[in-house]
């Protein structure tokens, strides 16, 4: 730790110790962004933190940390979350008793300057811990390093210039409502308020209103009919407020209210047709209809931003609209004049990263992303793009925790667990990825990333007939997959079935999005053909792939055209033995889904993008790089046919 971060640290801690929760989360937020691994912090922060399940988080992080941490263990036991530890237990011989009734004047906060001892901190956090006070105070007596803390409510004084409010923001929330595991508390819960916390955009200094501080307060604590008693009384002093108007509508609409919240962002645009933030209200209401209006909440967002050009939000909503509706390149000229700022937040990084995947660049994607990973690890979405772009990029070691995280989370995600599932089968853990895939298809039955990846287990297992059942499935689920029906077609080949071979991959030719594609369906259709003894049929395709550029396959796969049809057009032919080769499925052609934003929040969606051009259809599907290997069979002595019948041979 260094001396300015010690210094900071201090800081922290006499916050905490003053009851000033909100200053010291502010300066572990700033520690963090620079030491995340710092157990101390970690557990500092579990003091300051506003509810149960966050506290939780912050303490799993410290054991994540220092696994044998005993402060941390000892809270996580007082909240109930693990057994008692015996190691943890004072000594009957070591424990004094105090029976001496508490008294009932206010406690004196300790005045002096202490140094911060992280042991007696997590003793003082939570309600559990209170009701808990007794054995508190033995253990801090046994330890020798007692303290006693007050927690004061404080109500700020009267200000006469604007300062920063922070309160549950109208901004995107990158959250996926689910049930997480009962190990963990739901990560999501930490993103309404995330540890770098953002000023409202609104700040209008109200400084004779009493009423005005109360209702910001329970805007905090998200208590909205209380604020929205109180804001009314504001207004009855000062009608001339628009900001007090905007502060209603967002109070209705976050308490789903959407009626009342249109008439009061219209009544701030009644006193000021010029305030930017209730063309932004109004936005958010048009996105969070039960029949989205993007184009109008697209004019609303793009109005406030005219007004105020350094209106984040505003962009940062507009921005998400363009990347809904597949247009990374009006993404980037939104978020322009914000990437030139001193500090970028972390959700302009993550909609960046968001643009690059949909525009192809995984790079640059990558750079985006961790840049947001960097500044904001709680925004969930983060952890599952970013491990999408290192598995698209064949990096599985680095995709798998990030998934594994996610996926903790987000259980019912499939698209993510076939990622993962497929990350451990790259990395020869088959396994592991079989014991992902079977368990997420317990309770997720419709999902065609799941079926795929298994049968891409079983094929690599030679269970050939399982894997044939498995692509068939997710073909059934989602028939617009260029390499489920290519793995489908080898799989054919595989178990002998050539005729069903060159039936899929002509139906494969109808979703074809590349050269890469196109060179694969070519390559194994040639050999279907051989198989078949249509052989003019056959030198057609090794013919057209010589045509196309050598960067798009293998080296060897123009190498083995060109012995084919070495073999194929001489006058007197023999028997033509395919050479084995190592079977290169193609990668996964993903797939752009318009997902509707749900009531009051912005759900962000994963938006998938291939390598050039995106496929858009309303099943989800994830890229995928399938390694799927066949043995050709020997060719019969090749006949020339005027006319080719294929007809589909019933799999066993």
């Amino acid at each position: 730790m260094s001396e300015i971060n010690e210094g900071l640290y201090q800081e922290a801690y006499l916050a905490f110790q003053e009851g000033k929760n909100q200053a010291a989360r502010d300066i572990l937020t700033r520690l963090l962004k620079s030491e995340p691994d710092n157990p101390d912090y970690w557990l500092l922060l579990s003091g300051v933190v506003e509810n149960k399940k966050e506290r939780l988080f912050c303490l799993q992080q410290v054991l994540h940390l220092d696994p044998q941490n005993p402060t941390a263990r000892q809270g996580m036991v007082m909240l109930g979350q693990i057994p008692p530890q015996p190691d943890l237990m004072i000594p009957m011989q070591h424990q004094r008793f105090s029976w001496k009734a508490p008294s009932l004047l206010p406690v004196k906060t300790t005045s002096a300057r202490q140094k911060a001892r992280p042991l007696r901190v997590i003793l003082q956090i939570s309600t559990a811990i209170i009701f808990m006070a007794i054995g508190g105070m033995i253990y801090l007596h046994y330890s020798g390093k007692q303290t006693t803390i007050k927690e004061v409510q404080r109500i700020p004084p009267p200000q006469v210039a604007p300062s920063a409010t922070y309160l549950p923001s109208s901004t995107l929330r990158y959250v996926t409502p689910t049930e997480a595991s009962s190990e963990m508390p739901p990560l999501s819960s930490l993103l309404q308020y995330t540890y770098t916390p953002t000023p409202l955009y609104v700040q209008t200094p109200h400084p004779r209103s009493e009423a005005y501080r109360v209702a910001m307060n329970k805007m905090a604590s998200q208590d909205y009919e209380e604020a929205i008693i109180y804001f009314q009384q504001v207004i009855t002093n000062e009608p001339q407020a628009p900001d007090i108007q905007f502060y209603i509508g967002e109070a209705y609409r976050l308490s789903g209210d959407r009626s009342n919240a249109k008439k009061a962002y219209q009544a701030a645009l009644d006193i000021s047709e010029t305030f930017a933030p209730a063309y932004y209200g109004l936005g958010i209401l048009n996105i969070e209809a039960s029949t989205p209006n993007y184009d109008a909440a697209s004019d609303n967002f793009s109005r406030a931003i005219e007004l105020d050009p350094n209106y984040i939000e505003a962009r940062l909503a507009l921005a998400e609209i363009a990347l809904q509706q597949n247009d990374p390149q009006t993404v980037f000229e939104i978020l322009e004049p914000v990437i030139d700022l001193e500090q970028v937040p972390a959700t302009v990084h993550y909609l960046l990263g968001r643009a690059y995947y949909l525009d192809g660049d995984l790079k640059l994607a990558q750079i985006e992303l961790e840049l947001a990973f960097q500044q904001d690890m709680t925004i969930l979405p983060v952890y599952r793009l970013l491990g999408e772009v290192y598995f698209q990029q064949s990096l599985y070691t680095e995709a798998i925790p990030l998934l594994e995280k996610y996926t903790h989370y987000v259980p019912d995600d499939g698209d993510a667990l076939a990622y993962l599932g497929e990350a451990y089968f790259k990395t020869g853990d088959n396994e592991k990825a079989l014991e992902i895939v079977n368990l997420a298809l317990q309770t997720i039955r419709n999902n065609a990333s799941l079926y795929y990846t298994r049968g891409l287990i079983y094929f690599a297992e030679e269970k050939i007939e399982p894997a044939i059942e498995d692509f068939k499935i997710s073909l059934a689920i989602n028939k617009k997959q260029f390499d489920v029906h290519m793995a489908l077609s080898l799989a054919y080949l595989e178990n002998g079935q050539p005729g069903n071979a060159y039936l899929q991959l002509n139906q494969a030719e109808a979703y074809i999005a590349s050269d890469e594609q196109q060179a694969q369906l070519l390559y194994y259709r040639a050999q279907s053909l051989e198989r078949l003894d249509e052989i003019q049929a056959a030198i057609n395709d090794w013919k057209a792939l010589l045509e196309l550029p050598d960067d798009i396959m293998p080296a060897d796969w123009k190498e083995h055209a060109r012995l084919q049809l070495s073999l194929l057009v001489t006058p007197t032919r023999t028997p033509v033995t395919p050479t084995v080769t190592k079977t290169r499925v193609p990668t996964r052609t993903p797939t752009i889904t318009l997902t509707r934003w749900p009531t009051r929040t912005f759900t962000i969606t994963i938006t998938p993008r291939p390598s050039r051009t995106p496929t858009i259809t309303f099943t989800p599907r994830p890229s995928r790089t399938p390694t799927i290997t066949f043995t050709p069979k020997p060719s019969q002595t090749p006949t020339p046919a005027s006319t080719m019948k294929i007809t589909a041979t019933p799999t066993p």
